[in-house]
């Protein structure tokens, strides 16, 4: 089972951009995020947030650091070896 979602559609962006939540109502354990960047003019972090239902905290899963033009694959899973850019964590609902 899958599920895309596409987050944030291509555009320019000059300023920080916080997409809108994700809910998963089905249990995934992995997620892959694809970063498409065509032109990074002095580099851009994203980061995937975890978010607690009850008291609404947000807590960092995966951050990246990204200064090349490219695409850019982030994993988020509990069967990961962690590393760059991939996260040993399993996915929560929000």
């Amino acid at each position: 089972m899958a599920m895309y979602v596409n987050v944030l559609p291509l555009k320019v962006r000059t300023s920080s951009v916080e997409s809108p939540p994700i809910v998963v109502w089905e249990k995934f354990t992995a997620a892959h995020i694809v970063v498409d960047h065509p032109n990074v003019g002095g580099g851009i972090t994203v980061v995937a947030y975890g978010k607690d239902p009850s008291s609404g905290f947000r807590y960092p899963l995966l951050s990246s650091s990204i200064v090349a033009s490219g695409h850019t694959l982030m994993k988020i899973g509990p069967d990961y070896t962690a590393g760059a850019n991939v996260a040993k964590e399993y996915i929560p609902y929000n």
